[in-house]
């Protein structure tokens, strides 16, 4: 049965709209702390025709950090590392026969910026906007071969959602538009472009902004 990780991103993000709700007459007259780390899980729709149809991913793991560097136009610097692990048959298999499935283990690197919006000064509801560029080392590993690598760079977007439900703490769910350069892997061409869906939580702390 293929995986369908936009139904936990759906849901997530509901579950954020009726916390907001709930939580919408105890925000804080701030408009958040300076820095801070987040970690996050998700999973990946790759654009690449051969990996989505015969690829799932096993998981998307990302952790971040974050800086504010601009706080009159909310804008903030963004640092992560992720590590994204998928699995299936890219080449063409004889029914008749079980093969081993590929491997694809991807470790990126992101540097980028966002710039947040609030519905109201002290608002426990941000929407995040943010752009881009990564760097990411893809293993390959072919039944039969030995395992390759080759490194990719590449350019995002993404829209965040994020809700603070306690002073400092932060959820949010993310969908993201990542496109990549080719890695050629025993003469097939591999891209780790893709929409990746996440969802995670952020600890923020530091000088108060007003």
């Amino acid at each position: 049965m293929r995986r369908k990780p936009w139904s936990l991103t759906t849901t997530l993000f509901a579950t954020l709209l009726s916390m907001l709700a709930a939580s919408s007459d105890t925000a804080e007259a701030t408009a958040g702390y300076r820095h801070g780390f987040e970690l996050g899980f998700g999973n990946q729709i790759p654009m690449q025709e051969r990996l989505r149809n015969g690829f799932d991913t096993d998981y998307y793991i990302v952790a971040g950090y974050s800086s504010v560097f601009d706080s009159e136009v909310k804008a903030r610097l963004q640092l992560e590392v992720s590590w994204t692990s998928s699995s299936g048959h890219f080449y063409s298999v004889d029914p008749t026969f079980e093969i081993d499935e590929t491997k694809l283990k991807v470790w990126g690197t992101a540097v980028g910026a966002t710039r947040f919006f609030s519905t109201y000064e002290g608002s426990p509801f941000e929407l995040h906007m943010g752009i881009g560029v990564v760097a990411h080392r893809l293993a390959w590993d072919t039944p039969g071969s030995d395992e390759r690598t080759g490194i990719a760079y590449g350019v995002y977007g993404d829209l965040r959602p994020e809700l603070r439900v306690l002073p400092g703490w932060h959820l949010w769910v993310r969908q993201r538009l990542m496109g990549t350069s080719e890695v050629t892997f025993l003469s097939s061409d591999v891209t780790d472009s893709g929409v990746f869906f996440s969802a995670g939580v952020r600890y923020a702390f530091g000088e108060i902004l007003r």
